[in-house]
């Protein structure tokens, strides 16, 4: 099933491309915001650049909260789009560069 996942306080990670490295995460980002969206997965490859502990939230336990509270929906989304937010204007940043 699709899940959201996130980082916890360890290590870092690489979000890349074939080509090109997108973003670096530090503790506590999230990643898997798109392919929970879409229902599938994104072209992009997360890499351990050290030892990385990674908690995930899987979309079963996403829609029990949803049925529990439904006060969570639209903080559960705002956080998404946030982070895509954040995604988009890193992206950005990359492509301004040169990087892709």
């Amino acid at each position: 099933s699709m899940s959201v996942k996130w980082r916890t306080p360890l290590g870092s990670v690489r979000v890349e491309t074939p080509n090109a490295v997108l973003s670096v995460l530090s503790e506590n980002d999230t990643f898997g915001e798109v392919s929970f969206l879409i229902g599938k997965a994104s072209a992009s490859f997360i890499a351990d650049e050290d030892d990385v502990k990674v908690s995930v939230m899987d979309l079963n336990y996403i829609r029990q909260l949803f049925r529990n509270d439904t006060n969570f929906i639209p903080e559960f989304f705002l956080f998404v789009s946030k982070n895509m937010a954040r995604q988009i204007m890193q992206l950005n940043e990359v492509y301004a560069s040169g990087g892709l």
